[in-house]
This record gives C-alpha cells, sequence and structure tokens, in this order.
C-alpha cells in the first residue's frame, strides 16, 4: 500500500516540474493586473514621477518598462488602502507643488524642472513629503532592478540556476 503511495507522491512531483517553467515563463507586463486606485492623472504624474527618478536614455526608462503599475500592484496588494490613500493624496500635493511653484501640472513640466521639483520636496521641511518621495525613489530603483530587462541585461539570470558539476574535484 505504501508504494502506491510513493509513486502517486513522485508522479504528481513530475507533473509539477513540468508544468512550472510553462506557467511562469508566460507573465509579462501586459498580465500584470492590478487594481486600480489611482485616477487617469494620478496614473500619469506616477508615471511621469518615475520617469524622472530613472528616465530613458540608451536603456529604457522606469515608465517604459512598467514599474509604476508594480508600484501601483505592490500597494494596493501589500500595503494596504491607507497606503493608497496615502499615495493618491501625496500625488495630488506633488501636483499642487508644481502648479504652486512654476505655474504648470507636474505632466507638463519639462525634465530638469521635474527634477528640480522633487529635490526640493526633498530638502524641505515637511516630513509626510520627503518620506513620499523617498520611498518612490526607492520603489522605482527596486521595480526597475527587479525587471526583466534588467535581470537579463545587466545581471546574470538564470531562470533555474541549479548545475551539478560531477567532474569538478572538491577541496577540503
Amino acid at each position: 500500500m505504501q508504494r502506491r503511495h510513493v509513486i502517486k507522491s513522485i508522479a504528481l512531483g513530475f507533473g509539477g516540474l513540468i508544468t512550472v517553467p510553462a506557467w511562469a515563463n508566460n507573465w509579462s507586463q501586459a498580465t500584470l493586473s492590478y487594481k486600480k486606485f489611482l485616477s487617469g492623472g494620478q496614473e500619469i504624474i506616477l508615471a511621469e514621477v518615475m520617469d524622472t527618478i530613472i528616465p530613458e536614455t540608451a536603456t529604457p526608462g522606469a515608465k517604459s518598462l512598467g514599474v509604476d503599475k508594480l508600484i501601483q500592484k505592490i500597494v494596493s496588494d501589500c500595503r494596504g488602502k491607507a497606503a493608497e490613500t496615502k499615495l493618491a493624496e501625496s500625488l495630488n500635493k506633488i501636483d499642487a507643488l508644481a502648479m504652486k511653484n512654476k505655474g504648470n501640472s507636474f505632466v507638463s513640466l519639462t525634465a530638469p524642472e521635474r527634477l528640480e521639483l522633487l529635490k526640493n520636496i526633498q530638502a524641505s521641511d515637511d516630513a509626510d513629503m520627503k518620506a513620499v518621495v523617498d520611498n518612490l525613489k526607492s520603489m522605482t530603483i527596486d521595480g526597475y532592478m527587479k525587471s526583466e530587462f534588467f535581470m537579463t541585461t545587466y545581471t546574470d539570470y538564470e531562470f533555474a540556476p541549479a548545475r551539478f558539476y560531477g567532474c569538478v574535484p572538491v577541496k577540503a
């Protein structure tokens, strides 16, 4: 009776090993679904903030890699309703500061003006806004470094890095 149980377990294990790579290889930016909690204007502001932090040069920027969507997914799935509300309010404050200081919305500013505005927020006395910009900055960098582009281009990423070299001598 135990032999049948063992054989069944081995068969299920092999079945799982066969299906996991196919399942994981089907992930893409298009299949990344997230709960939309930001308005259309706030999504655009978030994308532009990401693009200001890591702009597009010879390599893709954070905006073109979809880091803004990843951040929305992380906030909605892992941080709760309070974080969603705080992020939405913070994006509105960033836009209001752009209107106040530069006379234009954040999206309409040039890249140097956006960068200057974000640096001014970090240098200001408003601890909440400093924390928001620092948090957005760290999440942008983290999301960019975990993107498929970065992992395959700049690191030696392998989907399953399990190698066994039987002919290598063991040093004692």
